[in-house]
């Protein structure tokens, strides 16, 4: 996240959050990612397939010298899965009342 230059900062659960900067970052972020944890059997595209995506994402948009209004976030989600003591879907249960919520319609995602 650092070398593509984003802006890195972790929550207090540790989900981990790289935003490259929109134009009009005071409107809802676009946000993509995955999580890191995983269980056994989960297959080898588990988790951590999507946080290497929206990194991918985030460096094609930079080569292309996109022009973007939004905030793009990078999220890697530290507890997903975990079921040790009851705590399923933990870091995504969390994000809404951490970052706040919107709705958006695709066509202006960014």
């Amino acid at each position: 996240m650092i070398d593509l230059g984003l802006s890195v900062r972790e929550d207090a659960i540790g989900n981990i959050f790289g935003t490259l900067a929109g134009t009009e970052p005071e409107l809802p972020a676009v946000w993509t990612g995955s999580h890191i944890d995983t269980v056994l059997h989960a297959g080898m595209f588990d988790g951590m397939a999507g946080v290497v995506a929206g990194l991918e994402a985030v460096r094609m948009i930079q080569a292309s010298g996109a022009s973007f209004k939004r905030n793009i976030e990078v999220i890697v989600y530290t507890s997903e899965e975990p079921t040790r003591f009851g705590l399923g879907c933990l870091a995504m249960f969390n994000l809404p009342l951490i970052l706040g919520t919107a709705i958006m319609k695709p066509s202006a995602a960014l």
